[in-house]
């Protein structure tokens, strides 16, 4: 079996491109908000400093949505079966005292078999058994799959009292995207398109 991880930083989740011009927008809107209709053109100061606070407090709650958003995944091979190993959203389990699993707690190769194996007993990680893969691009730092396959999914049962998880098997389709500062990045490239 060969596991191919991709080991990311909190700051590398977000778009930082984006990120910036939402909040160039943001400063622009507020600014023209406080300074026309609040402060009437009389102040200059107020608004600006009252346009950067409140720009700022939405920017870092847009951060904070962008990491808790992002899929950290793995990609297992096994006997030329491929599977995508997905960490379920943190947004899926806020509000819950259910005890979910991470990627980073399968750190061997017995491990990840055994994830593959019993995906029902490791709440909060989707397992993805790919069925097709067909390449739509290369780009200079990564390459973007298109891939089908059964997603074996945790959503959420609430009831009058509590919250219950359970596994679902469904067929997908979606885009993955293979960065190259992924673990062998050449060799699992090889490894897919075969």
């Amino acid at each position: 079996m060969e596991i191919y991880e991709r080991k990311i930083k909190w700051i590398n989740k977000v778009n930082w491109i984006i990120t910036i011009i939402v909040y160039i927008i943001l400063l622009i809107v507020f600014f023209l908000l406080f300074y026309f209709l609040l402060g009437k053109q009389t102040e200059l100061v107020r608004p600006i400093i009252t346009s950067i606070i409140v720009s700022t407090l939405l920017i870092i709650s847009f951060i904070y949505s962008s990491i808790l958003k992002y899929e950290n995944y793995m990609i297992a091979i096994n006997k030329k079966k491929k599977y995508l190993i997905i960490e379920q959203k943190e947004s899926d389990f806020l509000y819950t005292d259910v005890k979910i699993k991470r990627l980073k707690d399968y750190n061997n190769r017995h491990d990840i078999e055994e994830l593959i194996s019993k995906p029902e007993k490791n709440i909060g990680i989707n397992v993805y058994e790919i069925n097709k893969c067909d390449m739509i691009k290369e780009k200079n730092k990564s390459y973007i799959f298109k891939v089908n396959g059964i997603n074996n999914k945790w959503i959420y049962k609430e009831s009058k009292k509590t919250v219950e998880y359970s596994l679902t098997k469904k067929e997908e389709e979606r885009k993955i995207v293979i960065y190259k500062d992924i673990d062998n990045y050449d060799e699992l490239i090889k490894d897919i398109k075969e």
